[in-house]
């Protein structure tokens, strides 16, 4: 009886593992997959067309800065369609050079030096 009970324990113990093995797995997937994904959404870069900036203005609904050559330009965009806003003057636009904003790989790696701050 001990013995079965010590086996049923063991191979939790050894499923649990797995379970992590796994859960690092995807973690570690989601890193690599939203810094490509990051990299050709956030900082799209066609030589003379950049998205500088966007906002969520509601459900399926967002507001963008672009720069075009040495324009800016504010679109609204929707499920639907795209619409022309406004074209803004340089001078009125404060860019703020902050690499990996909101980016997964950024806090993840914040949330794992947390955790070695801890040790």
């Amino acid at each position: 009886m001990l013995l079965a009970q010590l086996n049923d324990w063991s191979s939790s113990i050894g499923r649990s593992f797995i379970y992590i093995l796994v859960l690092v797995g995807i973690m570690i997937l989601a890193y690599y997959v939203t810094r490509v994904l990051g990299t050709k959404v956030r900082g799209f870069s066609g030589g003379n067309l950049k998205i500088i900036e966007g906002v969520a203005v509601g459900q399926g609904s967002s507001v963008f800065l672009l720069k075009a050559g040495k324009k800016f330009i504010l679109v609204g965009v929707t499920k639907d369609r795209v619409t022309y806003l406004t074209e803004m003057d340089g001078d009125d636009i404060d860019i703020k050079e902050t690499p990996g904003q909101g980016r997964f790989d950024m806090y993840l790696n914040n949330f794992l030096k947390g955790k070695k701050n801890e040790r």
